[in-house]
């Protein structure tokens, strides 16, 4: 064998070794990316336990929270823990649904959407803390923002609330 053939030999051998680290990195990145996925997933669900069993546990909670569903007046302190219910449930949200599509889960993400228009849904209140708070998720999650904005804005048929105050 010349020098010649033995080149070819090495520059084929270095090119099969960069094919396999090329797919051995793309397994990798595909494993990394499911498994963030994954934690993300579970990290939500730890979230919304805690949430829930907050109330499930406090029933002083959960009378404000049925209290605000019902359109009765909140005194100030119960008004503070109402404001802290949402918030918490919002910020949650929005973090995980920042997560979920950073990590490019588009049913996860779409699901944080449906979990918290199904709460807004059920509470004109809460749809009051969600307009209050806004501005603030918008810093973490535009696109979820701008997709329960769009979803109140259809179901109150109008286009008032898609504008982000100054």
């Amino acid at each position: 064998m010349s020098i010649m053939e033995l080149g070819a030999l090495g520059e084929f051998v270095a090119a099969l070794a960069v094919l396999i680290t090329l797919i051995f990195l793309t397994v990798q990145v595909r494993q990394a990316r499911i498994s963030s996925e994954a934690n993300g997933t579970l990290q939500a669900i730890e979230w919304y336990g805690r949430w829930r069993t907050t109330l499930m546990q406090n029933s002083d909670l959960a009378a404000v929270l049925a209290k605000a569903n019902t359109e009765q007046v909140l005194s100030e302190q119960e008004l503070v823990q109402f404001q802290t219910i949402y918030e918490e449930l919002f910020f949650v949200v929005a973090v995980s649904y920042a997560n979920s599509s950073r990590v490019g889960s588009i049913h996860e993400a779409s699901s944080e959407i449906d979990y918290l228009w199904e709460k807004l849904e059920a509470s004109s209140a809460a749809v009051r803390e969600w307009k209050r708070l806004r501005h603030l998720l918008a810093r973490t999650s535009p696109e979820l923002v701008a997709e329960i904005d769009h979803r109140l804005s259809l179901a109150a048929g109008d286009k008032s609330i898609t504008e982000f105050p100054t």
